[in-house]
C-alpha cells in the first residue's frame, strides 16, 4: 500500500531487527521484520534534528529510515494519500485535512522549537517588538525603522533611519502557518485581512525558498527582517528580536523560554503554545509532529514505527539541545508516549508499544 518517492531524500541504511517481546494477549504480534524499511515526508523545521535521530537510530538499532524534507503541506497530503508511513507538520491538521486523512490522524509531539524573528541592522542588537508592529511589519506596513510603532517600544535605542524589507517564505511552510496563527492571536487586523496560511503572498515583499533561503537573505540584506526557526537563526549568527509575550514581558527566543511554553499544556498534544502567559514563555513557540495514521494493515512497519518514536520520544531527546531544539518536557513526553500506545495494526494494539 506504501510506495516510495526517490528524489531529495535522506537516506540511512541497515538492516531492522526487534527481538525478546513477550507475547500479550490480544495485541498484533511482533512480525519478522527484517528488510523493513520507514519513509517519512514533511516539514523542513526539524529536519536536522530527524536527520541526526535518523542517523544515530541506524546505527544503534540498525533500522532503515528515509526522511524527505520538504516542508509540512506535504507531510498533512500524505496523510490523505498513504504515500509515506509518516508525515511531519509544524502544525496540526485542521478539522478538514483530518476528515480527509480518514480521521485516525495522531499527532506525535517530537520538540519544541521558536519561530524567531531575526534581523540585519546595522548596529542594532537587542530590537523590541509587539506582535502588532510585527504584524504590521509582515503586511509590508511598516517600511522604515523610524516608524513610530517601532520607535515606541525601542525607546533609548539608536535606530538608523533606514528601510526595512521583510522577507517571506516563498514555498508552503509550517514554519509560516505558525507565524501566521500566532499573528492572527495578537493582530485583529491581520486576522481578518490575511488570517493563518502556509504562504504568504504581501505585494512587494520579498520571497524566498525554505528556512535556509530565508535566514541567507536576511544575513546578507540590510534591512531586512524576517522569520526562520530558532536552528536557523542560530546557524545564520542572526540577530533576534525580543517579542511581547502574554505575561506582558519581553522575551527573546531560547531553548528556556521555548521549554516554558509549554508549561501550560494539559493532556492535549496539539494544544497551541504561542502567546503563552507562562512566566519567560517565548511567545511564538510551538511543538513539531510527527503524523501517523492510528491504524494500518502492514504489521511488520507499524511495529518499527512504533519502536522509532518511542526512541525519539526517550533517548532521542538527549540530541535536542546541541542543534537548538528544546527537549520535550516531562509532560509532553508522556503525551506522546501515550499516543504511541494507540497504535495499531489490523484493529489490533501493537505488542511493542505495550512494552
Amino acid at each position: 500500500m506504501i510506495t516510495t518517492r526517490t528524489h531529495r531524500w535522506v537516506v540511512l541504511v541497515g538492516g531492522l531487527a526487534f527481538a525478546g517481546f513477550s507475547w500479550l494477549s490480544g495485541c498484533a504480534k511482533n512480525p519478522p521484520t527484517a528488510n523493513v524499511s520507514l519513509t517519512g515526508t514533511g516539514a523542513t523545521l526539524p529536519a536536522p534534528l530527524y536527520e541526526k535521530w535518523i542517523s544515530e537510530y541506524a546505527q544503534e538499532r540498525g533500522v532503515r529510515i528515509v526522511y524527505q524534507a520538504v516542508g509540512s503541506s506535504r507531510g498533512v497530503e500524505v496523510m490523505k494519500t498513504d504515500l509515506s508511513d509518516f508525515g511531519a507538520s509544524d502544525a496540526p491538521l485542521t478539522a478538514d485535512e483530518m476528515v480527509q486523512a480518514g480521521n485516525d490522524v495522531l499527532h506525535i509531539p517530537t520538540t519544541t522549537t521558536a519561530v524567531s524573528i531575526v534581523y540585519n541592522i546595522p548596529g542594532l542588537s537587542d530590537l523590541q517588538l509587539t506582535g502588532e508592529t510585527l504584524a504590521d511589519l509582515a503586511a509590508g506596513k511598516i517600511t522604515r525603522l523610524s516608524d513610530p510603532r517601532v520607535l515606541q517600544t525601542n525607546s533609548g535605542a539608536k535606530l538608523p533611519d533606514i528601510p526595512l524589507q521583510f522577507v517571506h517564505r516563498a514555498d508552503g511552510s509550517g514554519t509560516t502557518k505558525v507565524f501566521t496563527q500566532y499573528l492572527s492571536l495578537v493582530s485583529l487586523t491581520w486576522k481578518q485581512t490575511i488570517g493563518v496560511r502556509s504562504k504568504v503572498l504581501v505585494p512587494g515583499l520579498a520571497l524566498r525558498d525554505g528556512n535556509s533561503g530565508v535566514a541567507e537573505m536576511v544575513r546578507t540584506t540590510p534591512g531586512a527582517i524576517s522569520y526562520v526557526p530558532l536552528n536557523h537563526a542560530r546557524a545564520f549568527g542572526l540577530s533576534v528580536a525580543k517579542i511581547w509575550n502574554g505575561a506582558n514581558a519581553y522575551v527573546g527566543p531560547s531553548l528556556d523560554s521555548v521549554t516554558a511554553a509549554t508549561g501550560p499544556v494539559s493532556g492535549n498534544a496539539t494544544a497551541s503554545l504561542l502567546n503563552s502567559s507562562a512566566p519567560g514563555a517565548y511567545p511564538i513557540s510551538s511543538f513539531s509532529y510527527i503524523l501517523v495514521h492510528e491504524d494500518g494493515e502492514d504489521c511488520a512497519k507499524r511495529h518499527a514505527l512504533a519502536q522509532f518514536l518511542k526512541w525519539t520520544a526517550r533517548e532521542g531527546q538527549a540530541y535536542a539541545p546541541f542543534l537548538h531544539y528544546a527537549p520535550l518536557s516531562p509532560q509532553a513526553e508522556g503525551l506522546a508516549l501515550a499516543l504511541v500506545g494507540k497504535l495499531r495494526c489490523q484493529g489490533k494494539l501493537l505488542e511493542s508499544t505495550q512494552q
